[in-house]
């Protein structure tokens, strides 16, 4: 479900997340356009690409501490190495990036590294994604922000 998007990038809620809404939280950022990897952008699409992970990092928080949740990391991780699974010779791989929300007092694995098991299993069958309640108030917080001078773009 989108939450969000600027000129190049969309936020997205997963429907079936790669983690539990009651135990870590998962979103990810997306170009609107086909590239592998960060070298491919241009100056201005990585400057907005790194206000955008900015801006989803700060307004979840705000959120959450409202409903009484308090994130204590972020993990931002660009991936697209799982196209190769498909076939490894003939790859074709597109950036996007997951932004994964670690609660010290309820994650039981923190402080180790994720570690997440192939799609295909069982796995991630029973994870609770956002609520349309979380996304409009992350909508709230991202548009509240952006109007911040910390996020004008002629600071940037």
């Amino acid at each position: 479900m989108k939450i969000f998007e600027t000129e190049n990038f969309i936020l997205e809620s997963h429907d079936s997340p790669h983690v539990s809404r009651e135990d870590w939280w998962h979103i990810k950022i997306s170009p609107k356009f086909n590239i592998s990897d960060r070298t491919q952008l241009t100056i201005q699409q990585a400057k907005e690409l790194m206000k955008f992970t900015m801006l989803a990092w700060e307004s979840y928080i705000k959120w959450m501490k409202k409903s009484w949740i308090i994130i204590e990391r972020i993990n931002y991780q660009d991936n697209w190495n799982w196209a190769y699974k498909k076939d490894k010779y003939n790859a074709n791989p597109n950036l996007h990036i997951h932004l994964y929300w670690r609660i010290l007092e309820w994650n039981r694995s923190l402080p180790d590294a994720l570690i997440f098991p192939h799609t295909e299993t069982w796995f991630y069958n029973n994870f609770e994604a956002l609520t349309k309640n979380d996304i409009k108030n992350i909508q709230k917080e991202i548009t509240y922000l952006e109007n911040t001078k910390k996020y004008n773009l002629k600071n940037w």
